[in-house]
């Protein structure tokens, strides 16, 4: 299984709530729809990659968790929640549980792999 880093689920647990839910639901989603991703703990955070390429990562904050993309900047978001300045990452801030768009998440993180 690829989300079975012990960092990783080290990092969730010890998450306050709702962060705790948001994160495990967010791995799960990148578990069970993208196998092929390797998930490792890094920069304090978890990080998933394709064939090397970082493609996202989870970041629990005080009052959210942010679902981040190496480069998100590139990727089609007619619903407009990825933010950030950078040039290449962006980020969709979750407050809450109910917030969650699995569906949406799942059409940008496979937009994010990079091309075979």
């Amino acid at each position: 299984m690829p989300t079975d880093n012990e960092d990783v689920t080290r990092y969730i647990e010890n998450a306050p709530s709702p962060q705790q839910e948001i994160l495990r639901r967010l791995r799960e989603l990148i578990g069970t729809g993208f196998p092929q991703l390797q998930e490792r703990f890094g920069w304090s955070r978890p990080l998933y990659y394709d064939a090397g390429t970082a493609v996202c990562y989870l970041m629990a904050n005080k009052n959210d968790v942010n679902l981040g993309f190496d480069f998100g900047s590139r990727l089609d978001d007619p619903k407009g929640l990825l933010t950030g300045t950078g040039i290449n990452k962006r980020h969709i801030k979750i407050k809450d549980v109910a917030e969650l768009d699995l569906d949406y998440y799942r059409q940008l993180l496979a937009q994010a792999l990079p091309p075979p």
